[in-house]
Formats: structure tokens, sequence, C-alpha cells
């Protein structure tokens, strides 16, 4: 279990992040400068972003909420910024996770999620040798998006796109291998699509 007051652990973990192409510590420090008020993580599993953020994972450590995020989850309060990182991705049901989303983002509020880009490079060269992308080949990858999907996806759940930033070495969002997406609430209604 990770804990928060020891030092050590929080220099392993600082170092662990900048050591993988310091793309999970550039995603993490923008993360945290983007977050304010209260926060809600979802899927943070063993390395939450803030001590005193309200956690979520399936898994109950670090004191998380254990809860399965395709189901409602046992949370009443609203929060200023919901943050789920690497999450959408492992999720067989997005509508419902969505909805608990949207029902627990202040009006005001933002949503910060970030996700494996299915149209990364390396996943054309596999489609191009007439393979299944790498993330369905893993076994754990329900959902793939590219930018352009989770954007169509979160407007049929009543979010609004503020900005789509690629992570990791490439700066061109459709060759990155994954990226992060902020988005509100929307101010009008949308109509769902008739797919579910």
């Amino acid at each position: 279990m990770f804990d928060w007051t020891s030092k050590e652990q929080l220099d392993k973990m600082r170092n662990w992040r900048k050591k993988s192409d310091g793309f999970l510590y550039k995603r993490d420090t923008m993360v945290r400068m983007m977050s304010k008020g209260k926060i809600l993580e979802l899927g943070c599993g063993e390395f939450p972003l803030f001590k005193d953020s309200v956690k979520v994972d399936i898994s109950g450590v670090n004191g998380c909420i254990v809860a399965n995020c395709n189901y409602p989850l046992p949370i009443k309060e609203n929060f200023d910024t919901i943050i789920a990182l690497e999450l959408v991705s492992h999720l067989w049901d997005i509508d419902t996770f969505l909805k608990e989303c949207h029902r627990l983002l202040k009006p005001d509020g933002k949503m910060i999620i970030s996700s494996p880009n299915v149209k990364y490079w390396r996943n054309r060269i596999w489609l191009l040798f007439g393979n299944d992308t790498y993330f369905r080949s893993i076994g754990y990858y329900y959902n793939c998006f590219s930018p352009e999907s989770l954007e169509k996806t979160l407007g049929e759940h009543g979010f609004n796109l503020i900005e789509k930033i690629p992570l990791g070495k490439s700066k061109i969002l459709d060759l990155c291998g994954d990226f992060l997406v902020i988005c509100k609430l929307s101010t009008e209604p949308k109509i769902r699509g008739l797919w579910v």
C-alpha cells in the first residue's frame, strides 16, 4: 500500500514516473496544475495525484472508496474537478460512467480524462499487417478511442470539449500514444443517438 507520509515512497513514485519517457510525469504535472477545488479521482489505483482528494478505485488501496466505475458510484457530493486517467478504455459501460460523471460534476467544474490513442502510429502498423489494434490484442481494453471519438462520446453525454492535448513524444494529436481531454458540462442539452 502506498504511504503518503513516506518520503521514500513519494520519491520512488516520482522517479518511476520521470523515467517513463517523462510521459507520466508531464501528464501528472499538467493535471495537478489544471485541478482546483474539491477533486474526485476515479480509477487512481496506488498512485493518486492528490492527498486530499476523494478517491475511487476497484482495488480499495490507499483509503479509496471501493467501487466499480461501470456502475453507479456511492457518492452524493459534487466536485469542481473529476480526474479519470487511463480509465475510460478499461470500462465496458462508458454510458453509465459518463452519466455518473455528469451527475457528480459541479455546473462550473471540469473533467480531465486521459486515454491511449487508437490512432497511434504503432496501432496503424498493426492494422496494416492485418492485426487488430494493440488495445484489443491485450484483452483488457473495452473501448478504443481517438481524440475525435472521445470528443464525440463526451458530447453525446452532455459535455463540451475545452481542450485536447497530445501526450508522449509526438506533438501531433493523431500520432501521439496517449492524449488528455479537458471538458465541462454542456450548457445546452444534446440529443443522444439511438445507439447505446
